[in-house]
């Protein structure tokens, strides 16, 4: 069973074919992985929304869209392997594919063995994940691997954009964090592309999220230099 931070890594197959998803489903779950099943653009969206992925299996054609445009969109906010699976074996496919943010790709009909093994292969070569499981602030419990603050009995999800801000402010404790660290931690490539008030809509946002668990005043803002995380962290592990 391959295993990522401790878990057994998430895959999710973004396949139009429902008898095709369904096989590789079978298949990956028979291999020991965690596998979540989308047939269109759309779904695959909202499932990354709630659910951590280790490997994108992406399609080349969708009904709502292809799985170019959905990679370059992942890319944004994630660096986890992604297969294409294509009908198409003519270079400016596989190029493109590669361009947008593909790491490898494998041509319909394929083997079930060429399949594991470059999946296998691409989770071998992904970078680890952190080395602490999360933190302690006061009464919360930031929980890194799971996407989950907690206080007694109560648990707040956050969304991927402010997620991604929160570690990006606990990793820097203590320190000023820049806009553009900030930015291209949320949108990895930087903000060019989005509006010049968005980071600032994220952050207010996740300040009224962590005041609502007790964390008032855990975000202070450094006019013209950007964000500092000013409450005492203790790092832990599982």
């Amino acid at each position: 069973m391959t295993e990522q931070s401790g878990r057994t890594a998430r895959i999710l197959v973004v396949e139009d074919d429902g008898m095709l998803a369904r096989g590789m489903r079978d298949l990956l779950e028979w291999k020991g992985y965690a596998v979540k099943i989308a047939q269109t653009a759309a779904e695959a969206e909202a499932c990354w929304e709630e659910w951590p992925v280790d490997l994108y299996i992406l399609d080349m054609q969708l009904p709502d869209g292809d799985g170019i445009s959905l990679c370059r969109k992942l890319r944004r906010f994630s660096e986890a392997p992604v297969l294409f699976l294509t009908v198409c074996e003519g270079e400016q496919y596989v190029v493109e594919a590669l361009g947008s943010g593909g790491d490898d790709y494998v041509i319909k009909p394929f083997r079930t063995q060429e399949l594991l093994a470059r999946l296998e292969a691409l989770l071998r070569r992904k970078q680890p994940a952190p080395a602490h499981a999360g933190v302690r602030v006061g009464e919360v419990t930031i929980d890194r691997e799971r996407g989950v603050c907690r206080r007694g009995d109560r648990q707040l999800r956050l969304s991927r954009d402010e997620w991604k801000a929160l570690w990006c402010l606990l990793d820097g404790a203590g320190k000023i964090v820049s806009r553009e660290q900030l930015e291209k931690a949320i949108w990895k490539d930087g903000a060019g592309y989005v509006e010049e008030n968005t980071l600032r809509v994220i952050i207010s946002r996740l300040r009224r999220h962590l005041e609502d668990m007790g964390l008032a005043g855990a975000i202070e803002t450094c006019r013209g230099q950007g964000y500092q995380w000013t409450l005492p962290v203790e790092v832990w592990h599982e």
